[in-house]
């Protein structure tokens, strides 16, 4: 519950997921991810050298200009050299004769990015669901769409960049939270017939409830979110006493005391997984992982359960694999 300590932030997967804005020239800008130009780097040297073997010459990529490297993990303070990088290094491409192979991979590329632009400046209706099913219109374009709905919520200005838009699967029988969708996401292109999209917090903070709650609208934004964690098992009452009074103030609609209960149960407002088999002390115990406040925290039930704490700032090194059974977090 505590808000977000002021550190430097990093952003992993070799920026691949980022989205910069290049650009490309005075009527064009467009957000592209460093993964979909280092695809667009391979099909160059793909060109060349497919035209290299159909002329039956010596394999080459002079004229390519070298693509920049790979960072395993890049600070904000590092975004915007990043970007005039990719866009020096786009540019450098587009000044190549417009006969070769590599310019019409560039051009190919740049009317890909035009035809992009050119869908998402139009503006549509779209249903973004809250967590208790009730839903707002909005006409946009897709961008900053958390934004928006908190604009028409009438939510404080000062927090409207403090939600975010989730995708939610319907499974059985139930809306479930998918997954949170990214800046560079376009919010159309996920509406299927079982899909919605959500609106909820970007993460959680005393600062932030308090006021929400200091209007109708905000309050019972609040509540829904905790009664949908609670009634979605992701809420883990302390107590079988504690759970008690959660169904109690559910049956009387005392929603603030419903509210207050939920704020005063530990990892309230943390990402919880569970429940989960770890291989420490032995294999196959049970757990639950808990995410939040920067901090990974691994709930074990043996006799008495204990619980160990692991700053995600110190965790070396944390891979997920999958298989067709289950999902493995590796720390």
């Amino acid at each position: 519950m505590d808000s977000l300590p002021k550190i430097p932030r990093f952003l992993k997967s070799s920026g691949g997921w980022i989205d910069f804005e290049i650009h490309f020239s005075e009527d064009l800008v467009h957000c592209a991810r460093y993964r979909r130009l280092g695809k667009l780097y391979v099909d160059c040297v793909r060109s060349v050298r497919i035209n290299a073997k159909l002329r039956q010459e010596n394999t080459s990529i002079a004229g390519l200009p070298p693509f920049p490297p790979k960072i395993v993990f890049i600070s904000h303070q590092q975004l915007e050299q990043r970007r005039i990088l990719l866009q020096n290094w786009l540019q450098a491409i587009a000044s190549l004769p417009h006969t070769s192979c590599i310019y019409q991979q560039y051009a190919s590329f740049v009317s890909e990015c035009k035809a992009k632009s050119a869908c998402y400046n139009d503006k549509k209706e779209i249903k973004v669901f809250f967590l208790n099913d009730s839903f707002v219109s909005i006409v946009t374009n897709g961008k900053r769409l958390a934004e928006s709905v908190a604009i028409a919520l009438d939510f404080p200005s000062n927090l409207c960049r403090k939600f975010a838009i989730y995708l939610q699967i319907k499974a059985s029988g139930s809306w479930q939270l998918h997954k949170k969708l990214r800046s560079f996401d376009q919010a159309f292109d996920f509406l299927k017939p079982r899909t919605r999209l959500c609106f909820t917090r970007d993460f959680f903070s005393p600062a932030i409830d308090y006021e929400l709650g200091q209007s109708e609208k905000g309050f019972s934004f609040l509540f829904n979110e905790a009664r949908f964690h609670y009634l979605s098992g992701s809420l883990i009452p302390r107590t079988v006493l504690d759970d008690d009074y959660f169904k109690k103030f559910l049956d009387e609609n005392k929603e603030e005391n419903f509210l207050q209960l939920a704020r005063c149960q530990p990892y309230y407002g943390c990402f919880t997984f569970g429940p989960l088999l770890c291989s420490l002390p032995n294999e196959g115990t049970k757990c639950l992982l808990t995410i939040g406040d920067y901090k990974v925290r691994i709930r074990f039930f043996l006799q008495n359960a204990f619980e160990a704490t692991l700053s995600i700032r110190h965790i070396a090194f944390a891979s997920v694999s999958t298989d067709s059974i289950s999902m493995k977090l590796q720390l």
